[in-house]
């Protein structure tokens, strides 16, 4: 992936290659070390709640393993492959989540909380 950045001899932008490891894309978007804490935490609990056989069947293989690093980049494929795969993926995972608030498990500012690192990823 390449970002634009600023030349320092002139007044025009070039591309920079910014890299395609998209944890650490997700990292480098946090400052606060507590947020960043706090939102690995979640994505990995949500990402761990997907199936190797999910990747499997949309991708053609599975994560390298079970490190957070690996089922990011899986997932950030599987999303531009199939966004409808996606999108059921985290329908399901938000139907747990409210299933937890209903049963008083956590709080409803909780939710929020679990689907925002999933967004930044």
């Amino acid at each position: 992936m390449t970002q634009i950045v600023p030349s320092p001899n002139t007044d025009m932008i070039e591309l920079e290659n910014v890299g395609e490891n998209v944890y650490d894309n997700f990292l480098d978007s946090m400052r606060s070390s507590e947020t960043k804490r706090m939102y690995v935490r979640n994505l990995r609990r949500f990402l761990n709640l997907i199936p190797n056989n999910i990747f499997e069947e949309y991708l053609g293989n599975s994560p390298k393993s079970r490190e957070i690093e690996d089922l990011s980049t899986s997932f950030t494929k599987l999303a531009k492959k199939d966004i409808n795969a996606t999108k059921q993926i985290v329908k399901s995972y938000v139907k747990e989540i409210k299933k937890e608030v209903e049963e008083g498990k956590i709080s409803p500012n909780t939710v929020k909380n679990r689907i925002k690192p999933i967004q930044i990823l």
